[in-house]
C-alpha cells in the first residue's frame, strides 16, 4: 500500500478537476475543461472495465467513431457524447476527440502490469491546453505522457524504486516550462511522485501546489 501521512486529509488526486487544482482554471474555460476531463475519465473506465481487452477495444471503438460523427453535426444518442458534440466539438474538432477515444485502444489491450507510453496523457493534455489558451509546445505533451504513466503505475499499489525507476529518471528531467498553470500543478504532482517511487504524502503536494500554483514552478 502506498506510504502516507497518517493525520492528513484525503490526498489530492491527479485529475485537472480535483478542488485544490480546479480554481486556477479561468472561469470562462472551465464548463469546457471540465467536460474534457469527463469525457477522458469515461475513456479510462472503458480501458480498464472487464477482463477482455477484445470487449474493451470494441466499446472504444464505438466512442471513437461517435466521436468521429459529431464532424458533421450528428449528435450521438449517449448524454456524455451528446453534451461534448455542443460543447466541445465546435472548440476542439471532431477528429481531435476522436484521437484522444482512439489514444485509450493501446491501454485497453495491454497487460495491466506493462509501462505504456502514455500516449493518452499527452493527448489530454495538449487539447487542455488548447481550451486554455496555450501552445502546441511539446513538453506538454511530455508532461501529459508521464502524469498518465504515473497514474497507470499508481493503479497497481506499488512503491519503492524497482517499481518506479524508469518514471523516476524520466520525471527528473521533466521540465514545467511552456505549460499553462493548472497542467503545470497537475505535471509536478505526478513529477513528485515519481521521483519519490510512488510515496505519497498530503503535506509535500499541498505545498507543492501552492508554489507552483503562484510561481508557476
Amino acid at each position: 500500500m502506498n506510504s502516507i501521512d497518517a493525520d492528513r486529509p484525503a490526498l489530492i488526486s491527479l485529475i485537472l478537476t480535483d478542488p485544490m487544482i480546479f480554481p486556477l482554471v479561468p472561469p470562462e474555460r472551465r464548463d469546457a475543461v471540465n467536460l474534457l476531463w469527463t469525457l477522458n475519465n469515461r475513456l479510462a473506465e472503458m480501458a480498464a472495465a472487464g477482463k477482455e481487452p477484445a470487449l474493451r477495444q470494441i466499446r472504444l471503438r464505438w466512442w471513437v467513431d461517435q466521436l468521429a460523427l459529431t464532424a458533421n453535426g450528428t449528435v450521438p444518442p449517449e448524454p456524455l457524447l451528446a453534451e461534448v458534440a455542443t460543447g466541445l466539438t465546435p472548440l476542439l474538432g471532431a477528429d481531435a476527440l476522436a484521437a484522444l477515444a482512439e489514444s485509450w485502444m493501446e491501454q485497453a489491450a495491454a497487460d495491466p502490469s506493462e509501462d505504456m507510453p502514455g500516449e493518452q496523457g499527452a493527448r489530454l493534455y495538449a487539447l487542455t491546453a488548447t481550451l486554455l489558451g496555450g501552445s502546441d509546445d511539446p513538453r506538454i505533451a511530455n508532461a501529459g505522457r508521464l502524469w498518465a504513466r504515473v497514474i497507470t503505475r499508481l493503479g497497481h499499489d506499488a512503491t519503492g524504486a524497482a517499481n518506479w525507476s524508469g518514471l523516476a529518471g524520466d520525471a527528473a528531467a521533466l521540465s514545467l516550462a511552456g505549460l499553462p498553470r493548472p497542467l503545470a500543478v497537475l505535471a509536478a504532482l505526478a513529477r513528485l511522485i515519481a521521483k519519490r517511487h510512488g510515496q505519497r504524502s498530503w503535506r509535500r503536494e499541498q505545498l507543492l501546489v501552492l508554489r507552483v500554483g503562484l510561481f508557476g514552478r
